[in-house]
């Protein structure tokens, strides 16, 4: 929208010349083309004329009177004689009233307005929308079905089962045994019972435990040696005084107090287990296979087993697929749950280890649980949305799509296939900007004007993306072009045919040309020698002076000798009757 004032951007509004929408009249150097027109606005030109833009946008009409046109009193108008136009019969004050949507004016008319809410329906199949269409929704076969005995069956089996498991611990002190259920909505439960049998099979020790704790407390009488006597002895023979008497010998008490120190500990023993073949050993002793506790454990699958759950069938998973994976044996419980997304049925499947190798598992099928159709279904009335089985919410009322302006040239045509993003804050009026919004950009160079039409299909922060719905081309701007004797105005304007004026009796341009340069030069020396007066910008323009004549006649006159250099010719031969003299 240019300005035609200053002379500023022409694809922007311009502030400063172009007044507020809540102002009446806007001073204007000339008028606008139509189209960058506005219905909002009087423009006043310099000459004080007021222009209002015509309903159809094609031409601007003169409020203060268009030049030509004579105005004539009526019914309840007059006209003075000054040009004054009264009302002669005034209205009495009227009152519009609103009421849902009908607007009305005492002593006139109401009209509706329409209402811009769209309704959403839904009967049987059909959905409906007010003002718009209605679609029949396909049949859901996968639930078209009576399921009143599922629904009986499945409350019947809500009524006596847990919910699904996702974690199970099992503890054991002495002979209670505690095992932990941790369900997938994340309640727990404790099962306490008395292993009774376990213990009347398991390998009782208490006979060896008291062996081994009498040998722990026995004497080790081969290795506490009492040499008090041995002591004394030695003493004795120290301070006994030296006689002549041979030297005591005690190399046979050394030998066998050597022999004493030597003796292995045979009475020191050492208990170990093997926890891979539950083997309990004593040193110097024998050993015994404790019994394993091989009652299964209950493993939780963290992802489907693999295969067709059907008797008979046999799969491989691993260890690490467990909720609970240490001391995966054989004869475990393995649970795994799957779910059908288009019946909506679920399906516990139960599988038996038959073998493990490693971190391999292998599983055969065992049996299985089945439940009904959990889907639920989403229904709308007016814009109460309701879920089976759930709650339900009032959708907020629609608003309709707002047209807004650019401020710039959006990159590129409005073509569908073209998507940009611009900024918000380019967008002239911004405020709840939404969805569905249009935004209309223009562009123009020297041969075109282009108006763009977009469709916001994306907003982030201030990033607005938007697709592009249509251009309009406008093309004021037409050139003239002459083709022989044939005008021509571009863009549709039509042409004429050049009227060709007759020339025969005119002079020639080369003649002509000839003539006004002889003319030129007789002006130049008439100028020259003081009889012509120039009074323009050329020799052409100018006057003798007064009393200055060009002489004619049919002698020549001389200074001096006749036929000399100094003389007045009016014939450049010898003629009679010249005359000389000086």
């Amino acid at each position: 929208m240019s300005c035609y004032s200053c002379g500023g951007n022409p694809n922007t509004f311009c502030g400063e010349c172009l007044t507020d929408k809540d102002t009446w009249i806007t001073l204007v150097d000339t008028l606008p083309d139509p189209f960058m027109g506005d219905l909002d606005h009087l423009f006043r030109t310099p000459d004080g004329n007021l222009y209002a833009l015509s309903p159809d946008r094609t031409r601007w009409i003169r409020v203060n009177g268009e030049a030509g046109v004579d105005y004539k009193a009526g019914n309840g108008i007059s006209i003075a004689s000054d040009g004054t136009i009264s009302n002669t019969q005034p209205n009495e004050n009227q009152t519009l009233s609103f009421n849902n949507r009908t607007l009305s004016i005492s002593a006139g008319n109401s009209v509706e307005i329409p209402s811009d809410r769209q309704e959403l329906s839904i009967n049987d199949r059909t959905v409906s929308l007010t003002g718009g269409g209605s679609i029949t929704l396909p049949e859901d076969r996968d639930t078209v079905y009576d399921d009143t005995d599922v629904k009986r069956r499945l409350q019947s089996l809500e009524g006596k089962t847990d919910n699904f498991v996702s974690n199970v611990v099992l503890n054991r002190e002495g002979n209670k045994i505690t095992i932990t259920y941790t369900f997938v909505n994340g309640d727990t439960k404790k099962v306490e019972f008395e292993d009774k049998d376990t213990i009347g099979v398991a390998y009782d020790d208490s006979a060896i435990q008291a062996r081994v704790k009498a040998l722990e407390n026995k004497p080790d009488k081969d290795t506490v040696y009492n040499d008090a006597d041995l002591k004394r002895r030695v003493t004795a023979l120290e301070n006994k005084p030296v006689v002549t008497a041979p030297t005591y010998d005690d190399s046979g008490v050394l030998r066998r107090l050597g022999a004493l120190e030597a003796k292995p500990d045979n009475d020191r023993q050492t208990l170990s287990y093997n926890n891979g073949s539950g083997v309990l050993s004593i040193s110097g002793g024998n050993s015994v296979t404790l019994p394993k506790d091989d009652k299964p454990i209950l493993r939780i699958a963290k992802s489907n087993i693999s295969g067709d759950a059907v008797p008979g069938a046999v799969q491989t998973t691993y260890t690490d697929n467990f909720l609970n994976k240490s001391g995966v044996k054989v004869g475990d419980i393995v649970q795994d749950i799957k779910y059908y997304a288009n019946s909506g049925a679920t399906e516990a499947n139960y599988w038996t280890v038959s073998a493990v190798n490693g971190s391999d598992v292998t599983l055969t099928f065992a049996t299985k649980r089945s439940f009904g159709n959990t889907r639920q279904t989403i229904t709308l009335n007016g814009r109460t949305l309701t879920l089976s089985g759930g709650g339900s919410v009032t959708l907020p009322e629609s608003r309709q799509p707002s047209h807004r302006f650019y401020v710039g040239d959006i990159p590129g045509r409005a073509d569908a296939t073209n998507t940009p993003t611009i900024q918000k804050s380019n967008i002239l009026n911004s405020d709840d900007l939404m969805v569905g919004d249009t935004i209309e950009d223009h562009y123009s160079n020297s041969t075109t004007t282009n108006r763009g039409i977009w469709k916001v299909i994306e907003i982030s922060g201030n990033n607005v993306k938007v697709k592009g719905l249509g251009n309009y081309d406008i093309n004021p701007r037409q050139s003239l072009s002459i083709n022989g004797n044939t005008l021509t105005l571009s863009n549709n304007g039509g042409s004429v045919n050049l009227p060709q004026p007759n020339l025969s009796g005119y002079v020639p341009v080369g003649e002509y040309n000839k003539v006004k340069g002889a003319l030129e030069k007789l002006l130049t020396d008439l100028k020259n020698s003081g009889a012509w007066k120039q009074t323009g910008s050329t020799v052409f323009e100018g006057e003798l002076y007064p009393n200055r004549h060009v002489a004619t006649g049919n002698i020549n006159l001389f200074g001096g000798a006749p036929d000399g250099g100094s003389f007045i010719r009016t014939s450049n031969n010898k003629t009679e009757n010249d005359l000389a003299g000086g």
